[in-house]
């Protein structure tokens, strides 16, 4: 009986967007083509391109970015304009690689939720929408949504979450903060230049 009721609770709480097995990797894989293949797409943008050097993250990404963006930290993140947080011309960046086993599970990232009452530091989305474009012929799904909350006490912040197919096989997370409209487009176009090392 001890062993049933462990079990039961076991899937009691696993996550809503998905759980941990040895098959993480196919099971994000039927995500992700479920979800591209539902989502509107927004191919036909013009994506500019970043006219900056190629980064490079811990876990074997590079990235072409702006000329202006400066490391933020030692985990693939960089920014521009943050003298003019929050306003325009203001970026944020964090790239880094879909590692299935070790992530929660398949899922949107910024899509909007109820509010928990037992947590302190939630983020709220506003104004989200989805869509799937096609970047050098590997699919993206882009999330972008205004966000207000959390420690930082962001005030509907532009961000927008990315999740980039990489050669030959996984995927990249782009996770991007802007403080105007045009920057939605550069941090696509800096989502394009991910490759795997």
């Amino acid at each position: 009986m001890r062993a049933i009721l462990f079990t039961l609770l076991t899937i009691a709480t696993l996550p809503a967007c998905g759980h941990r097995t040895a098959a993480a990797g196919d099971e994000w894989g039927r995500w992700f083509d479920q979800t591209a293949g539902r989502l509107t797409r927004w191919d036909g943008l013009e994506l500019p391109m970043p006219e900056g050097t190629v980064a490079r993250t811990p876990d074997g990404l590079s990235v072409r970015l702006g000329r202006n963006f400066k490391k933020r930290n030692d985990y693939g993140c960089w920014a521009e304009g943050t003298d003019k947080w929050p306003g325009p011309g203001w970026r944020d960046v964090c790239v880094s690689r879909v590692v299935p086993e070790m992530e929660v599970g398949s899922c949107f990232l910024l899509r909007p939720e109820p509010v928990d009452p037992t947590m302190a530091d939630q983020h709220q989305s506003e104004n989200w929408e989805a869509g799937v474009v096609t970047i050098d012929g590997r699919r993206a799904i882009v999330e972008r949504a205004r966000v207000s909350g959390g420690m930082e006490g962001a005030k509907r912040q532009r961000r927008t979450s990315i999740l980039i197919e990489l050669r030959p096989s996984g995927w990249a997370h782009l996770e991007g903060c802007t403080g105007d409209d045009a920057g939605y487009s550069e941090i696509l176009g800096i989502a394009g230049t991910i490759q795997s090392r």
